[in-house]
C-alpha cells in the first residue's frame, strides 16, 4: 500500500513572527524565512494548524497564501 503524505504550506510576504506553538501530534512543521509547511499522514490535522497560522497572519495585515499538496512516494 503506497503511503500518502499531505503537505500544507503556508506562504507570506514580509517578516512574520511565527508562534511557537504550532504543534499537532502526528504533524510536523517546518518553518523557513517565509513559509511554514505542515506535512501530515493525515490532512485534518495539518489544515487545522496551518487555517491557524492563516488567520493571524490575515489579521497582521500579511497576505497570505495557502497551498494543499499530495506527495505519493513511488513504489520500489
Amino acid at each position: 500500500m503506497l503511503k500518502r503524505i499531505f503537505i500544507v504550506e503556508v506562504r507570506f510576504n514580509g517578516d512574520a513572527k511565527i508562534p511557537k506553538n504550532l504543534k499537532e501530534k502526528g504533524c510536523k512543521v517546518r518553518v523557513y524565512k517565509n513559509r511554514v509547511r505542515f506535512e501530515s499522514k493525515d490532512l485534518q490535522p495539518a489544515l487545522e494548524l496551518a487555517r491557524k497560522l492563516f488567520d493571524k497572519l490575515k489579521e497582521r495585515g500579511l497576505e497570505p497564501v495557502l497551498t494543499i499538496s499530495l506527495k505519493m512516494p513511488d513504489e520500489t
